[in-house]
């Protein structure tokens, strides 16, 4: 009826056909979780806006003076400019 030679190429067809089918993956849909300024803005909702702008006293203010010396200030400034001449020199 079937010869072993014909048996053997339809197993072998069969063989290559399942290995070819295995290797299609499934399209699987990932979901995308809400970020987390999205998520806490969700939990923290504001009835009530807040002004802008607000009167703090003097003694809340920072002290925005710069406590570094010259000479560090143009030390950095060279150091900066060093950096920007190599970076030309680059291109």
């Amino acid at each position: 009826m079937f010869s072993l030679n014909s048996f053997r190429q339809a197993a072998q067809c069969l063989i290559i056909f399942v290995f070819l089918l295995s290797g299609c993956g499934v399209k699987t849909v990932k979901t995308v979780p809400t970020p987390l300024a999205e998520r806490k803005a969700a939990e923290f909702a504001i009835s009530e806006p807040s002004p802008s702008l607000e009167l703090v006293s003097k003694e809340s203010i920072p002290s925005f003076l710069d406590d570094l010396d010259q000479n560090s200030l143009n030390l950095a400034i060279e150091r900066s400019l060093q950096y920007l001449k190599r970076l030309r020199d680059a291109e």
